[in-house]
């Protein structure tokens, strides 16, 4: 399956760690000159490097100015403000009086952490089992009942969407609720996409973290 190809082993080193710490702190977009003062790269060197992240989709350059591609993970390897998205799952209602969703984002909230973007991705049966029931602005991508059944159509559904979400926030997944299939399709794309994950414990109410963001700092920034 397709999409974006990062190497993130270029993270490991040092002065590109550095220019995307500068860069992310900067709120992802920064001048040539402030990057140099920030980082005290020579210009030279300063260039080389720039050119192997816009070269391996890091960051783009116009006009002397660069921009951070990818908020996530970038904005979490370096504690970078950013706003959040939720990317999550949904299944039938059978019974329950709270969706994993309503659950998920106010479990965040008590983290501290207030999505800005939800997306879920459900079936069409599913949205009409829930309906009036969710209260929370969201973004559905819906499938039919035999396709939430298979990883790699999940994954197609999913992936364009996760894709456009990584490069604007922190995201995080959730990969709790519908089909088996479902879940090991967000579990792959979180992973390849280098985003957080959670897990809901719906009855004990509690949040897990599958991957955390310092997970991620160990996985991507150990050198």
């Amino acid at each position: 399956m397709g999409g974006l190809e990062v190497n993130y082993g270029l993270l490991r080193r040092r002065k590109v760690r550095a220019l995307m710490r500068a860069l992310a702190l900067s709120g992802g977009e920064a001048s040539l000159s402030r990057l140099a003062r920030e980082t005290g790269i020579a210009k030279s060197t300063l260039e080389y490097n720039l050119r192997i992240l816009e070269r391996n989709g890091f960051i783009t350059k116009t006009k002397g100015m660069v921009r951070l591609v990818l908020k996530t993970p970038i904005c979490y390897l370096f504690d970078a403000p950013c706003s959040y998205a939720y990317m999550g799952l949904l299944g039938e209602r059978t019974g329950r009086a709270e969706a994993e969703t309503e659950t998920a984002i106010k479990l965040l909230r008590e983290e501290g952490i207030n999505p800005e973007k939800i997306v879920v991705a459900t079936t069409y049966r599913a949205v009409t089992d829930w309906e009036g029931l969710i209260h929370l602005d969201v973004e559905w991508l819906l499938m039919t009942e035999e396709d939430i059944t298979n990883v790699e159509k999940v994954e197609a559904c999913i992936q364009p969407k996760l894709e456009e979400l990584v490069k604007n926030y922190k995201v995080i997944a959730d990969c709790t609720s519908a089909t088996k299939p479902a879940t090991i399709a967000l579990y792959k794309q979180a992973e390849k996409h280098k985003t957080p994950l959670i897990y809901i414990y719906e009855k004990q109410r509690k949040l897990h973290w599958i991957t955390s963001p310092n997970t991620l700092k160990q996985q991507l920034l150990q050198t």
